[in-house]
């Protein structure tokens, strides 16, 4: 157990911590979910060797959305030196959040 570099373990530490910062905003409208992860190879007897994950962060607001991401960034970073796992990171997309209120028409 000492030497594992358990790749679904590291996982699991980022998924609570994107969970935990979407949370820590305080705000309803801060969404922090994954939804694929995937588990190499795959085998109940076998040290997962590599996950896929991604995950969706959404806010009306911006920077409190880019504040979730840096929190993630740096739970990956540390996540990574503590289990001796690479990690690596790929931004998809960076959509401009709607607005939350729209202008009243009279």
């Amino acid at each position: 157990m000492p030497g594992r570099k358990d790749a679904l373990a590291a996982a699991a530490e980022l998924i609570l911590a994107l969970e935990a910062a979407a949370q820590s905003t305080g705000a309803i409208d801060t969404v922090g979910t994954v939804g694929v992860c995937e588990v190499f190879p795959g085998a109940v007897n076998s040290i997962p060797s590599r996950v896929r994950m991604e995950t969706d962060i959404r806010d009306i607001d911006g920077p409190r959305r880019d504040g979730v991401l840096r929190a993630l960034q740096t739970t990956c970073d540390a996540v990574a030196k503590k289990r001796g796992v690479l990690i690596r990171k790929e931004l998809v997309n960076r959509i401009r959040p709607p607005h939350a209120t729209q202008g009243s028409s009279r």
